[in-house]
């Protein structure tokens, strides 16, 4: 009988995952990156994910990509009305804890 070696992505970390943006505040209308930071327990990157982002205004425009390192980005189109905004986020159907604010500003 053959022994068998297999390798199993590591679980991301509720505690160690994160959510930003870059930058926070736009003008209403205008764009954002919105990224998601997935680490396990150990603080490594987790790149093997299905992630989804969930914002209560505005539109992402896609769905996230992975770029490696264990983030996960998408653009947030602020809408054109000025106000805060909660981007969240999901990692395997499961909502994780961490949030960030978006704000919409009135254009000058």
């Amino acid at each position: 009988m053959a022994n068998n070696l297999i390798f199993r992505a590591a679980d991301a970390s509720m505690s160690n995952s994160t959510i930003s943006a870059d930058p926070t505040s736009v003008e209403v209308g205008t764009q954002s990156t919105v990224t998601v930071n997935l680490l396990d327990d150990s603080g490594l990157p987790v790149d093997q994910a299905s992630v989804e982002i969930g914002v209560t205004g505005g539109n992402l425009l896609g769905i996230p990509l992975n770029t490696g390192n264990g983030n996960y980005v998408v653009s947030w189109l602020a809408p054109t009305t000025a106000g805060s905004y909660t981007a969240s986020f999901l990692v395997n159907g499961v909502e994780f804890p961490r949030k960030v604010t978006l704000n919409a500003v009135p254009g000058v």
